[in-house]
């Protein structure tokens, strides 16, 4: 099922006749590269009709720029704003030297009322463009709001996060210091006694070889903490799971205390436990804030804050980083199979966008798997563009409704689990932001999104 990347409902070209026909109502004009034509806001300006180069409209949203459409020779652009009477809603400028045929407002009302040709694609494409430029004003206005939510969750995240970790760093001196002072200090133990414990918690440190949870640990635990009840240890029941978590077992301890008085060996065991469960809970804390950064990492690199939007990119890494904001869904019963081609170039494109493209393809494959199957991402080098393709293993999509997947407001979910627009994101940001096109194959268990993008992109207007 093959997209075109433009759409000829909306950008019809106009015949030579009618061109011909536009000379006498209007003036032709050179236009230089980066030049503007009109600008967003303008309340009068000229319809333009591209004879030869090209006119890249652009809309601004907060403090971004986003381009819309660039019209080639034989279409137009301008009739809305004329037609209405209402400001520019975008600006327009050449993309090189572009000869275009500029239309007064007054000429451009009577040619639509005297020659039906030129008036029934421009009318028809005038309504079907306000349809079109309202919803993808609202789709980039979102992309925006979420770019700049995504950015300062990151920025409040990693504040307390890296505050944190300087935290444990400091703790664990404070606690060394204090665990090395309650040893020194226990009077129940010798100083060769001490010199053991240290050693003892040293290899333990550095060679930590828990038992894996199961009955093996389960009986290992019952026989430590009978060993530890004869030997009158307070709360074996606590201290056996952290003795036998640290990797040591009930038969070689008791073979290294053998000889030790009581007393001692009550002692040794009892400090022994209390630094190995601090050392425990330390490595949890410091997993969990290590996690909390590594998630700061890729909101920044999925959202890409900080950067221009459109930018040159290695297509790997949006969809490393995209794969991981679903690694809760994807663990339980989904495999995920990268298929790299790491020879692909760099290519230019709206990084954030493309990441939408991801997440939207990939979110409709782990539902259609419902919970269990596989994941394949594919990336591959063809004459002109690069080729990245998802595929699932779900239950397919219905012939009788391939037709129409792409349409806005269409969906086949559930009320409250899907809006229908995620498909339509995904195509228009492929084909009309970066020229690309979108084939999709489906039949029961297995369904393929291949999306296209050329290595040679137009280059965006200059405040892009």
């Amino acid at each position: 099922m093959l997209h075109d990347p433009k759409d000829r409902s909306l950008f019809p070209k106009l015949e030579p006749d009618v061109l011909a026909c536009l000379r006498d109502h209007g003036k032709e004009v050179v236009l230089k590269d980066g030049e503007v034509a009109w600008e967003q806001g303008d309340t009068r300006y000229s319809m333009f009709v591209v004879l030869d180069g090209q006119i890249r409209v652009s809309k601004k949203v907060g403090d971004q720029e986003f381009a819309l459409v660039t019209h080639d020779p034989g279409e137009f652009s301008g009739e809305i704003s004329m037609l209405t009477g209402a400001p520019a809603i975008a600006g327009g400028r050449a993309v090189g030297e572009t000869h275009v045929m500029r239309i007064p407002i007054d000429q451009f009302r009577k040619f639509v009322a005297d020659c039906p040709a030129f008036s029934e694609p421009v009318l028809a494409a005038l309504a079907r463009r306000f349809r079109e430029v309202d919803s993808s004003l609202r789709e980039r206005e979102k992309l925006v709001a979420l770019g700049k939510l995504s950015a300062g969750l990151a920025h409040e995240l990693n504040n307390p996060a890296a505050a944190a970790r300087r935290a444990m760093e400091q703790l664990q001196e404070v606690i060394d210091r204090i665990e090395a002072s309650s040893l020194d200090n226990d009077g129940r133990l010798k100083p060769e006694q001490r010199a053991a414990l240290r050693a003892a918690r040293e290899n333990l440190k550095n060679n930590h070889k828990p038992l894996p949870e199961g009955l093996d640990r389960a009986d290992e635990e019952e026989k430590m903490c009978g060993w530890l009840d004869q030997l009158g240890v307070k709360d074996s029941w606590v201290v056996a799971p952290t003795l036998v978590g640290a990797g040591m077992r009930q038969d070689e301890l008791a073979a290294k205390l053998a000889g030790i008085d009581p007393t001692s060996a009550v002692a040794g065991l009892e400090w022994l436990e209390q630094v190995l469960r601090i050392d425990d809970l330390l490595g949890d804390a410091r997993s969990a804030t290590g996690r909390i950064s590594e998630l700061v990492k890729t909101i920044k690199q999925y959202s890409h804050m900080d950067e221009a939007p459109y930018q040159e990119i290695d297509i790997h890494d949006g969809l490393d980083s995209t794969l991981k904001m679903f690694v809760s869904a994807t663990k339980k019963g989904i495999e995920v199979v990268r298929e790299y081609d790491r020879t692909l170039p760099k290519i230019c494109a709206y990084a954030s966008e493309l990441n939408q493209v991801w997440t939207n393809l990939i979110d409709n494959a782990i539902d259609a798997m419902n919970g269990s199957g596989r994941l394949t991402i594919r990336t591959a080098r063809e004459a002109e563009a690069v080729l990245v393709e998802i595929e699932d293993t779900g239950t397919g999509i219905p012939d009788e409704i391939k037709s129409r997947i792409f349409e806005p407001f269409f969906t086949t979910k559930s009320v409250g689990k899907g809006t229908g627009l995620g498909l339509d994101i995904v195509y228009r940001i492929v084909t009309r932001r970066h020229h690309g096109t979108i084939r999709m194959y489906s039949k029961p268990g297995e369904t393929r999104f291949q999306i296209r993008l050329p290595f040679k992109q137009s280059a965006p207007d200059k405040e892009l």
